[in-house]
């Protein structure tokens, strides 16, 4: 992952352990795209304290991941619920009993759902 894909994914994960202005920043600079001079103003800080600020909330969040990995325990759940749904779905229906397949349907639509909580 990219700092622009990965960052916004830890966001989700411990923002709220961040100071509202780390948060803020961080949010504005990979959710909202804007430039350090525009968050800079936004704060009422240089570009330079934006970029320090910017990059001390990266290690912060890195830090947090690798104490707690909970994005990655996440990613991993997520697709070990994939795989079973997807070896749940090419079960031959043909060759199994009508309550065989209510239950094979049950577990696809609880699977569906866990997938979509996430």
């Amino acid at each position: 992952m990219t700092d622009f894909t990965r960052i916004p994914f830890l966001l989700d994960f411990y923002g709220g352990l961040l100071s509202e202005r780390s948060y803020s920043a961080m949010d504005m600079h990979f959710n909202e795209d804007r430039s350090l001079a525009e968050i800079g103003e936004q704060l009422g800080i240089s570009r330079q304290a934006v970029s320090d600020l910017i990059s001390r909330t990266k290690d912060k969040l890195e830090s947090y991941e690798s104490a707690l990995g909970l994005a990655e325990r996440f990613l991993s759940q997520r697709d070990q619920l994939t795989e079973i749904r997807s070896q749940v779905t090419g079960i031959d229906l043909d060759t199994l009993a009508q309550e065989d397949k209510e239950t094979l349907a049950k577990i696809d639509d609880a699977l569906t759902r866990m997938i979509g909580d996430l």
